[in-house]
């Protein structure tokens, strides 16, 4: 059983991660308006800002929670560069199962 301190800590996390996701998606909109970028700068531009911002969100919670283990990134998509660096497709159960 996980201790509601640490669940509340990592709800926490995720909190912040879609915080911040959202304040760097609003300036890469602005970046955008501003100067004209192409279509495939914004594109790779909103995958590195997801998986940094999920990364850090992870490894934040995996070190208060005390397990190295504990790092995953919810892309909320699925592509072949993610599989190529090993990422998976998890249903939604088997995530929920990982957090609690």
């Amino acid at each position: 059983m996980v201790d509601s301190g640490k669940l509340v800590f990592v709800m926490k996390c995720m909190l912040a991660a879609y915080i911040l996701t959202a304040g760097l998606l609003l300036l890469l909109a602005l970046m955008l308006y501003r100067f004209g970028l192409s279509e495939k700068t914004v594109s790779i531009c909103i995958i590195v800002i997801y998986i940094v911002v999920t990364f850090l969100a992870g490894l934040l919670a995996g070190k208060r929670m005390g397990e190295k283990k504990f790092l995953f990134i919810d892309c909320q998509f699925h592509t072949e560069h993610l599989e190529s660096m090993g990422g998976r497709y998890i249903s939604w159960e088997e995530y929920d199962s990982l957090l609690t």
